[in-house]
């Protein structure tokens, strides 16, 4: 067998910020998803929920023992900063948490060719064996 076909979970979180670009300008609010990569501790937006994906579509599904807490601390600096430093805002950023959940991304690992076929965006990259999930999915492997 030399395809493994897996699920990768990734906290997703919806906030809401309202703050304020300009001296004399009014207060937007804004919406924003972010997904906290729970393998690699990575925060990124997301452009949507991906609601569709939080029942697993394989059985295997890789362990993660990262607390969640510290994903969601992560995820407001990961904000706040974004709007100081970037929108530059006028005032400090109102940001409030809405929502959070887990998704869970269907992978598929190739063993002869050490490659990773990601199905949401259809996108494959190889796998280097000093990357986090390499040793993750060799675990899966042996089991």
């Amino acid at each position: 067998m030399n395809k493994i076909q897996f699920n990768i979970p990734v906290s997703i979180s919806e906030w809401h910020v309202e703050y304020k670009p300009l001296p004399f300008g009014k207060n937007r609010k804004v919406k924003h998803f972010v997904a906290y990569d729970l393998i690699n501790q990575q925060t990124s937006f997301s452009d949507e929920d991906y609601i569709t994906y939080k029942i697993p579509k394989f059985n295997n599904t890789v362990t993660i023992e990262t607390e969640l807490i510290s994903g969601l601390d992560e995820t407001y600096n990961f904000i706040r900063k974004y709007y100081v430093y970037k929108k530059k805002s006028w005032m400090s950023p109102h940001i409030h948490l809405n929502n959070k959940y887990m998704i869970y991304l269907p992978y598929e690992y190739n063993t002869e060719t050490s490659t990773l076929f990601e199905f949401v965006s259809g996108k494959s990259k190889v796998i280097k064996k000093n990357d986090k999930l390499f040793h993750l999915v060799k675990g899966m492997q042996i089991k």
